[in-house]
Order: C-alpha cells, then structure tokens, then sequence
C-alpha cells in the first residue's frame, strides 16, 4: 500500500488503512481531515479515527467518539455509522467495567443494520455477535451468529469486510479444532485478498492457514504458504513480519523432525532479530528453547542443556518463575538423558513443590509423569509406583476442581489433560491408554482428537446429570461414547436406554417417549411406560433427535425442564430422573437456522456438546484400528492372523472413509471372507472395489485436488443460482454424485436447500 501522505484516497481506502496500519492512520489523521469538505464525509474519517483507537486500546477516547458521532447519525438516519459506532462501542465495553453494556450495542446494531438494508454490514454485526459469544463461552450461540453471517456473505463481491468475516468464523473453528473447515474459510478469504489491497490482513491469512496445515500435519503446504509469506513481506519491506514467518518456518521444520534444517532456520531468525536490533528478552528465551529442543531431537543433549541453561537465566532475570519450573522441566528431561538422574530429580521435585503451592494441576501432571518415568530408568519401581499413585490423586482432585467451574471452561482444560496423561511405552506402537481405566470402551484410536473425544466423555461421566449433545458423522461412534459416559458414571448400575427417534413412526413417537395408558389408542392392551421411565435413574440415549417431529419437540421440551411425563391418554404426571444424550449426524445449527428444530430445546439438551471428528480428519487412528478389527474377527473366525504390509495401510491411509470407522470394519470383515491369502497388501484391496457398493462415490482426493473440486463446486452452485440440477450439468456430473459430495464437502449452504 503506497504512502497514504502521498495522494488523496477515498474513503474506503481509508477505512482498510485504519483497520490495517492503525498507528499510520493515526499520524496522518489532520492530513487526511483537512482534505475533506463533506460534512458526511468528514464523520466517516472521525469514525475510521475511532477504530484506531481501539486497535491500539485507546477505548476512552474511542467511545466519547463514536457517542458523539452517533448522536449526528441518528439525526440524519446515517446507518453505517449508527451500526459501526454500535460495534465499536460494544468492543470498548467489553474490555471495560461495564462489560454487561456489549450485548446491548450489539443489538442496536442489528436493528440499525436491518433497518439500512445493507446485506454486508448486516453480516458484520453477526459475526461480531458470534465473536462475542466465542468470548463468552457460549460455542452454541457463537456458530448460530456465524452461520447467520455466512449467508448473508455468499452473494457479496470480496470486500475487506467480508475477508475479515470469513476470518472470523475460521477462528471459532479453530477453537474446536475443525481444522478442515479453518483451511476451507481462510482459503476463500485468501483468494479475496488478491482483489483487494490488504496486504497485513493477507499475510495473517496466511500464517493462520499455514498453521491450520501444520496442525493436520500437512507440513508440505504449510511451508509453501511460509515461504509465500516470506516473499511477500520482502516484496513489502516488512521485516518484523518476515521475523514471525521465519520462526514459524523453523518451528515447521522442528515438528517434521528436521532438526539441521530448523537450526538453520533458527539461526536466520536471530540474524533478522540483530538487523531490527531487536532488544526483547522473552524472544530470546524462546528461541533459545527452540534450539534446544532440535538438539534434543539430534540427542545432542549437553548442546541442548547449554541452550536450556541461557534460557534459564533469562527468565531468572525477568524474575518470572512461571518460566523458570517450565525450562526446569525441560531441563531435567536433557538430563535424563545425560544419565544426571539425581539433578533431574532435584529439577523435578521443585518443579512439583511449585505447582502444588499454585494449584497448577495440568503442569503438575507433566511433572508426576516425568518423575515416575525417571525412577523407571533408575529401574527404582519402588519410588516409580509411589510416584504413579501420587499422578492418580492429582488426576482425581484436577477432575474435581475444574468440575467447580463453569462447565464450557472445564470442557476446554479437561480435553488438553490428553497430552499430559499420555503414557509412552515403547513397548506399544499405539499409545491409546491413560492413567483412567479405559479399558473395553470400544472407541479405539490413537490421536489427539480420538483423545479429545475420550475426555470429554469422562468429563461427562463425572457429572451425571449434565445432559450431552453428541455430534459426529454416521458410523463415527456416537453411541459407543454415549455408553461409555453411562458406564463411567455414578448412574452405570441403572438402564441405558437407547432410541433412534428417526425409526419410530411419526404416529408413535409420543406414545413411545412418554408411555401410554389401556385403551388410549387401539393396541394400547396395558399401561404402558416410555422411554423416559423406562431410563429413570439411568442414561436416555436419542440418537438421530432431529429427525423428531417439529411439533413433538415442544412436549419433549417440557419434558426436560419439568422432569414429568403424561402418558398418551392418561391425566396424571410421572415423575422420572435420566441423563439425556442426544445426538446427530446433521448440521444442527442450519437446522435451528431453518426453524427446524427449536433453539430452546437445544440449548437444554447441550450443556456438554462433544463433537466427534469423520475418521478423515484423524487419520492417525487407522492404523491401531485395523489391527483392533483384525484382532476381532481373528478371534471370531479362528483363522490365522494376516501380516499387513505398509502398502495395505497405505492405500487405506489415501481413502476418504466417508462412512467412517464403521466402513472400515466393515471392509476387515469383507477381506477376511474374501481374501485367500495370509498376507494382505495393496493387491487385496481390488477385492473391497469389486465388492464394495460405493455407487459412484467420488476417489480419495490430495488436499490440493480436493480444494480444487470444492472450488470448482462453489462456483457451479453459485452460478446456477445454487440449484443441485442445474449445477450438476456445469460440472458434467449426475446430480446425486453432485449431492454426496456436496455432502462431502459440508457445502450445503450453497444450494437452495441450505438457505
């Protein structure tokens, strides 16, 4: 972007600027002022002057602008700046004292944004309503403002208010970690970016993008997108931002195990850093952890303690001990391995003794584990069992506290506890296990998000009247979560009662959730109890509850709230105590969206939602779930167990399982019937294609052959108005293969269904 000094730019380039480069805005404010006439005009510029102000904190003088202006505003009906100035505010109060004034600005907005007719700046006001419930914790309101915003988005031109809105909602997907569905908003944001000039916003695309690929292991595309950053930030002059792409580049190369290759990086970060003549503490202290985590990873240990050690005596200096316990963790791991067990231990106990006194359980955890892991080097299994039921009473009282807060917030910390209570054994080629017993759960797996899932069970589990809201493809596994969470619960002695609400009779839903009397109805020969009563004390399992009948969603949420049924044909109430766990393979929110299913009830069946990933997005569990399965029908057919050859797994590892784990089982049996050799290859697989109903299902894609297909998708659908039929044609393919990927590819809200 050129000097803004330099010529007289409009107002909308002034609007990015102050957005983009709030500070250069700022020192050139009189300039851009005195260059003005138009009175309304000139209340934009105060405007633009106001959103600088807030992006560097300034909220004070922020607010008594945009009152000022809008009091002007409401005068003349100007409402682009009733509804931005309400934005605005809304950001300043929420960083504020009187944080409870954000909603009601928010809501202000709407209504000056709907009175405007303005299909963008409606879009805004719904995407910041959806960032202020991320804020606050409420997930299920924030993706019903999003959503909201997305629709409102797909017939606009790319403008830098829809970039950022698309960001947005790219976000709160990365706080669940969706990372699919990030890549797939900061994509479309990305290739906006080229027809608009924003060149900071672009580079954060891309480095959250870049980031997105790197936590999906897609390491390839994360560092082109790096290095694409480089050259941008050198085309720019930008080398404060070419610094961050340079260590985030490093860091990639740290996670891919290159050690030699992230060193160097390293070290062109250090060079950047003495030609900014950069004079930050901390940045040096992470770097110098960096370096030595890559010695660690060539077990160059005395290098690594040496790097460790400067660390060290930076966080000494700056006198923060937070940073002090965590390098002494590491340190103790590099000394581990130098055989300098007393000093790791010394390390350790410290660390330990700190994290008490605080109450810091998740780094105490780290620490337990460390310390029972070196007193089993020590071969000292004495001190390595006292050191394991010590981890179990600071697991059991970790459970307890955050069960004392609020319950989004414990779902959040109880779902990272995974890569704490990992037990590596090198033994086993598939951790899967913690210190829980976890043991005939039947949800097998290996990664993070498999780990994720299981915590948030557990969580569950620990509060047996919270109801939960399971979300999650078919053949994903929701039932056998829901059993685990009965089973680990206070309520295990008592009836799972399990329903699919889409295979009971529309006619006999109410009779089957809430029972019914002799005679109310022909067939009614007894009394009869519902699922409700039938479940009392124990666990109500609805699978598939949106397919229930809009107009029985009402009963069903009185149901809930008074904890009391009346049977069909009966007068008199039942009372009845259940956990409810529902479930769903739908997009629940374009559901509500489409009032198809009510808010109210959703709202009182999610405290708790657990979102279970396709086995697309957690790849790393194919692998031990093979060998679960070959297990199984091992033992179920007594034939002799198959050697699997990488190239087996291979081909399974490229396949897109859009039916999930239940389609892998189903594929073990089908070679276990059909395959005539001891040794399956990827020559067996021929045997799943010449039998496999798979209807034209479309091929595992590459995540760049994919992307390009989705493309291609949206602009079909957009073309043709967003009708399947007509679409299909443009894109030479039948209609119902159109619509599996559609699917697929989570692109409803491009077709007319999805309005």
């Amino acid at each position: 972007m050129e000097n803004p000094r330099d010529k007289l730019l409009d107002l909308n380039q002034l609007d990015i600027l102050s957005a983009e480069n709030p500070p250069m805005f700022l020192d050139s404010f009189e300039v851009y002022y005195r260059q003005y006439q138009d009175s309304g005009a000139l209340a934009h510029i105060m405007y633009f002057k106001a959103k600088s102000l807030v992006a560097i904190n300034k909220f004070d003088e922020a607010i008594q602008i945009s009152i000022d202006l809008m009091g002007k505003a409401v005068i003349v009906k100007d409402y682009y700046l009733l509804v931005k100035c309400n934005i605005l505010l809304s950001r300043c109060y929420f960083y504020s004292e009187v944080k409870y004034r954000t909603k009601p600005c928010l809501e202000l907005a709407v209504e000056y944004a709907q009175a405007s007719m303005n299909a963008e700046l409606l879009a805004e006001v719904f995407s910041n309503f959806g960032s202020y419930y991320l804020d606050t914790n409420d997930l299920g309101a924030a993706k019903e403002y999003m959503l909201k915003a997305i629709r409102l988005t797909k017939r606009l031109p790319a403008s830098y208010t829809i970039i950022t809105i698309l960001h947005k909602v790219a976000f709160l997907y990365n706080s669940q970690q969706n990372y699919d569905t990030v890549i797939l908003y900061l994509s479309t944001a990305l290739k906006m970016c080229e027809e608009v000039d924003i060149t900071i916003t672009r580079l954060r695309i891309i480095s959250n993008l870049a980031k997105a690929y790197t936590e999906i292991k897609k390491y390839t595309l994360a560092d082109e997108l790096i290095n694409r950053g480089i050259e941008l930030c050198k085309r720019s002059n930008n080398i404060s931002t070419m610094l961050l792409f340079t260590f985030d580049l490093a860091t990639s190369k740290t996670c891919q195990n290159k050690p030699d290759e992230a060193i160097l990086t390293f070290d062109q970060c250090i060079a950047l850093v003495n030609d900014l003549q950069i004079n930050e503490p901390r940045f040096f202290m992470d770097i110098y952890n960096n370096y030595a985590i890559c010695y660690g990873q060539n077990n160059n240990y005395g290098k690594a303690l040496e790097y460790l050690n400067k660390s060290y005596d930076i966080a000494e200096q700056l006198n923060s001990i937070e940073d002090c316990m965590h390098i002494n963790s590491n340190k103790s791991q590099a000394m581990v391995n130098l055989g300098m067990y007393e000093e790791a231990e010394a390390l350790l106990k410290k660390v330990i003794g700190h994290h008490k006194k605080e109450q810091n359980f998740s780094i105490l955890i780290l620490a337990q584990i460390s310390l029972a892991l070196l007193h089993e080097k020590r071969k000292d299994y004495r001190s390595s069992l006292k050191a394991h039921k010590e981890l179990e009473k600071t697991y059991e009282k970790y459970i307890t506290h955050i069960m004392n807060e609020k319950t989004v917030e414990a779902q959040q910390q109880i779902l990272e506890l995974s890569a704490l209570l990992k037990q590596k054994d090198n033994t086993d080629a598939y951790p899967c296990k913690c210190y829980l017993d976890r043991d005939n759960l039947e949800f097998i797996g290996c990664s993070d998000a498999h780990q994720k899932v299981i915590d948030s069970a557990l969580l569950a589990a620990q509060n047996p009247n919270t109801n939960v809201f399971i979300i999650g493809d078919s053949g994903t596994g929701k039932e056998i979560i829901a059993q685990m969470i009965h089973q680990k619960s206070l309520r295990r002695g008592y009836p799972f009662v399990a329903v699919n609400a889409s295979a009971i009779s529309a006619n006999l839903v109410e009779s089957e959730l809430f029972g019914h009397v002799k005679g109310s109805f022909t067939g009614a020969i007894s009394d009869t109890n519902g699922f409700f009563v039938q479940a009392n004390k124990g666990t109500l399992f609805l699978d598939e509850i949106t397919e229930m009948p809009l107009e029985l969603q009402a009963k069903l949420l009185r149901a809930i709230e008074s904890r009391k049924v009346t049977p069909v044909g009966g007068t008199k109430e039942v009372s009845f105590d259940c956990r409810i766990i529902s479930s769903t393979n739908r997009n629940i929110f374009e559901l509500i969206e489409r009032s198809e299913f009510r808010l109210d009830l959703f709202h009182r069946l999610n405290p708790l939602e657990i979102y279970i990933p396709p086995l697309r997005n957690r790849k790393e569990d194919i692998e031990i779930l093979v060998h679960h399965f070959i297990d199984l029908y091992t033992n179920e057919t007594k034939r002799k167990k198959p050697q699997i050859d990488a190239s087996f797994l291979d081909y399974l590892q490229n396949y897109d399982f859009p039916g999930n784990v239940r389609e892998l089982k189903n594929i073990i049996e089908r070679l276990f019937i059909l395959a005539n050799t001891s040794h399956w290859d990827s020559s067996v697989c021929s045997l799943i294609n010449n039998y496999h109903y798979d209807y034209d299902r479309p091929k595992p894609l590459s995540v760049e052959k994919q992307g390009h297909e989705t493309e291609a998708i949206i602009k079909a659908l957009i073309q043709a108005g967003g009708k399947q039929k007509t679409a299909a044609k443009l894109l030479n393919m039948s209609e119902s293969t159109l619509t599996r990927r559609i699917e697929k590819y989570r692109l409803q809200d491009y077709t007319n269904k999805g309005k």
